[in-house]
């Protein structure tokens, strides 16, 4: 039996990479997204990769992610893969927090997704299956980037990936987390004086770390986080004796 692969935000940018890159694997797909129009105009275009299907859904809503579930159980999918990419970014500093956007940010970053590895960890184990999980956290889970809800999210879900591998490393169900820099949508590489490695980031490069954490190449690998930015999180010190402030 094909294995599903279930990838969340995954209209856009990198969910939608990293679906093309487990299609291109042999994995059965299916893309989650609050956005219809364009989760459906990418199945469209993955169309021809493999099996792919969309279920609309807004993470922020545990009855929707529940009906999810109930969705799989019924379609019987060997669910062998979550992607948690979903992401809301707030802008907000901390002198301008308002009650709505603290909810909001939790509840997509953080209750959705450990709601949803939840209910999934409990497929895979019934299943008796090996599985993977991947949280795509950020650099910023680390470095600052004065947007404190979206740094700190990205910090608690690593750290919730890191309890999670641990409670799962028995069934053999590995969870771990790619923290990205900024990345650019497009096929085409662009310079980017910022990054050392001289251009941006695209939702390819994340790709091919899922396929490396997901494959048994990886297969004693599981709490940890890894890094895809080119070297933008370690370079603040370097730019700036470039530019004569240090």
């Amino acid at each position: 039996m094909t294995k599903t692969a279930i990838i969340t935000g995954a209209a856009k940018n990198i969910g939608k990479g990293i679906a093309k890159g487990l299609l291109e694997a042999g994995y059965s797909c299916v893309l989650l997204d609050n956005d219809e129009s364009a989760l459906t105009e990418t199945v469209q275009a993955l169309s021809s990769y493999g099996a792919c299907q969309d279920f609309v859904i807004d993470m922020a809503d545990l009855d929707a992610i529940n009906v999810f579930i109930e969705w799989l159980k019924k379609e019987q999918r060997d669910v062998g893969v979550l992607i948690n990419n979903v992401g809301y970014e707030s802008e907000k500093s901390v002198l301008s927090l308002t009650t709505g956007a603290i909810k909001e940010s939790c509840a997509v970053n953080q209750t959705g997704p450990f709601y949803l590895t939840s209910q999934i960890a409990r497929l895979m184990t019934d299943s008796k299956n090996d599985g993977s999980i991947i949280f795509i956290t950020s650099t910023h889970s680390s470095v600052t980037r004065m947007h404190p809800l979206y740094s700190s999210s990205k910090a608690a879900i690593e750290m919730f990936m890191k309890e999670t591998a641990l409670e799962l490393a028995a069934p053999n169900i590995r969870v771990n987390a790619i923290a990205p820099g900024p990345v650019i949508e497009t096929e085409d590489l662009q310079a980017n004086k910022y990054v050392p490695m001289g251009y941006s980031l695209q939702p390819k490069d994340v790709a091919e770390c899922v396929s490396f954490l997901i494959s048994d190449k990886a297969r004693f690998i599981t709490g940890q986080t890894i890094v895809v930015d080119g070297g933008f999180s370690v370079a603040h010190t370097h730019f700036w004796k470039q530019s004569g402030q240090l």
